[in-house]
């Protein structure tokens, strides 16, 4: 071994020993800064903590009660964590009050976490993780295990807010509003679809949620959000009505409403006229329901796609005259082929011409209801692993979650600021 190769290898030694050292002391460090941030956070908050306290008692320690000030006493402390999304866990020493009913303001009824760590679960759950995802990233991340029940109660705090969503004042007009129902399932409920005759209960949905989805532009900006939602046990007329009528309470009147669309049903179409007679608010039917009951009419294959299409073309027209000159043709060509199909497709009704009084731009939106089936759509998925609501007002509380949430996404504003989603 020569005296060179010799020196290149104390040289290498010395630089690994170097390296390694230097790796250690940054770990070293990076321990010791985050010990004195934990201890600096940890006497901050207990700071926080007595002096919330001393604001409770009325008075200082060791000072001693007068007369007509209420019997309140500190009762030592008790250790409990508080995580946060900035740190791992903090164990705080928390004041406790005799009277047991002293409760800070700094951890909150889900559970000891910091207000945004409660924040980013809810919105983690709404965008569809499950509780058991949730449990192990907080696992990983905190090294704290969370079960079922705890972020059960962390959801129930937006109880509030839901109140809030369900009373909020409408003050904005709409272009359009699209009314649809979707159905869920409720344990409190009774089930439908019984088979007595095959001797088992099918588990059916047993119950629907009224919706009421608002259009509206701000500048170049389109803004669409769900105005409000009503769970029923059926989708009928008193139940719209209600809907419709809690809100034009809260400001939706007709003179805000440029066009209603829905799909056809009676029920809507009767409530509509029940809450907004006085301002002959315009109907819109969805026009790819009325393609589908015509297309389900159709007997033989062989003239599906055919007379899809001309029917599609007759819905598509873009002037009222275009419109009933195209549905004379169709009838003629294939009242003979398809008697059954034409029969529903001569069904037509002036709610089925209302996009003709807005501009051609529009109808692409006006004559279909496909905006709040999207909602749906988005709904469904994040409700699916749920499978069923334990009850009522459980399925309003994690509705709202959601609706609150495609809203924000949309544009909208949101019903309380202490509920963000951040997209």
């Amino acid at each position: 071994m020569t005296i060179k190769t010799l020196k290149g290898g104390v040289m290498q030694f010395l630089a690994n020993k170097s390296n390694q050292v230097l790796l250690k002391n940054q770990i070293l460090i990076k321990e010791r800064i985050e010990l004195e941030i934990r201890g600096f956070l940890s006497g901050l908050l207990e700071a926080m903590l007595e002096e919330e306290l001393k604001i409770f008692i009325g008075r200082e320690r060791y000072k001693r009660r007068k007369e007509k000030d209420i019997r309140l006493y500190r009762n030592g402390y008790r250790l409990r964590n508080y995580l946060t999304i900035w740190s791992r866990m903090l164990r705080l020493r928390v004041p406790r009050c005799r009277s047991g009913n002293f409760k800070p303001l700094l951890f909150r009824h889900g559970g000891m976490n910091s207000e945004e760590l409660i924040q980013m679960l809810i919105q983690l759950w709404v965008e569809g993780s499950s509780y058991r995802d949730l449990s192990v990233l907080v696992k990983k991340i905190y090294g704290e295990h969370y079960s079922i029940g705890i972020f059960g109660r962390m959801i129930s705090r937006v109880q509030q807010y839901a109140q809030e969503f369900h009373r909020r004042k409408i003050i904005f007009k709409y272009d359009c509003i699209n009314i649809d129902a979707f159905e869920i399932s409720i344990k409190e409920l009774p089930k439908r679809n019984i088979n007595y005759a095959e001797g088992f209960t099918r588990k059916g949905k047993n119950a629907v949620s009224l919706c009421v989805l608002g259009q509206r532009r701000e500048g170049n900006k389109s803004i669409r959000e769900v105005l409000d939602f009503r769970i029923c046990s059926t989708e009928n007329e008193k139940g719209y009505t209600a809907l419709l009528e809690d809100l034009s309470k809260r400001g939706l009147t007709g003179d805000k409403i440029g066009l209603t669309v829905h799909d056809g049903h009676l029920s809507i179409t009767k409530a509509i006229k029940n809450v907004y007679s006085k301002d002959k608010v315009l109907q819109q039917e969805c026009l790819i329901h009325h393609m589908r009951n015509v297309v389900n009419k159709i007997e033989k294959r062989i003239n599906k796609e055919s007379l899809k299409k001309e029917v599609w073309k007759v819905y598509s027209s873009r002037t009222e005259e275009e419109f009933m000159k195209l549905h004379k043709e169709v009838i003629k060509k294939w009242s003979a082929l398809e008697p059954e199909a034409i029969k529903q497709f001569e069904k037509v009704n002036h709610r089925m011409l209302s996009k003709y009084q807005f501009d051609i731009t529009l109808h692409k939106e006006l004559h279909t209801n496909n905006t709040i089936e999207r909602y749906f759509r988005e709904i469904r998925r994040r409700i699916k692993a749920m499978g069923v609501f334990e009850t009522v007002k459980s399925a309003d509380k994690l509705l709202f979650l959601i609706i609150e949430y495609l809203n924000q996404r949309r544009g909208s504003i949101p019903t309380n600021t202490n509920l963000v989603f951040t997209h």
